[in-house]
């Protein structure tokens, strides 16, 4: 588990290892800003990559907090590892079975308690599929 942060200064990991990331948002972990609730301003922040560089572009401020407010999943099965992976069944299966391990070994500090059952069922949810 890895907290994500962008390469414009120090922060402090809220859980796991600081991972440095070049994009401004590493999933859809944004809030909107009231200049960008329009059809125009929506479309362009639906994807993390466009969004980062719309949020460059026009000059916004992004507010960091060194609590938990959410979690993310980076699923094993995403668009950028499938279209990698997708002719290789057996990497694809070591791939999600590494996800899973990873998943039941994980441990998590004691503010992130909540996620604990949320965790053991993504790891059996993708254990299953495995087969």
């Amino acid at each position: 588990m890895f907290t994500f942060v962008r390469a414009l200064g120090p922060r402090s990991p809220v859980i796991g290892l600081a991972s440095r990331f070049s994009n401004r948002y590493q999933t859809n972990n944004y809030a909107l800003h009231r200049r960008l609730c329009t059809p125009d301003g929506l479309a362009a922040m639906a994807d993390h990559h466009t969004a980062s560089d719309t949020a460059d572009r026009l000059q916004l401020r992004d507010g960091y907090y060194d609590v938990m407010v959410s979690a993310t999943n980076k699923s094993p099965v995403s668009a950028s590892v499938v279209r990698r992976i997708m002719d290789d069944e057996a990497a694809f299966r070591r791939h999600v079975r590494a996800f899973v391990d990873a998943l039941r070994d994980v441990v998590l500090p004691w503010h992130a308690a909540w996620m604990h059952e949320p965790v053991r069922w993504t790891a059996e949810l993708f254990a299953r599929a495995c087969g």
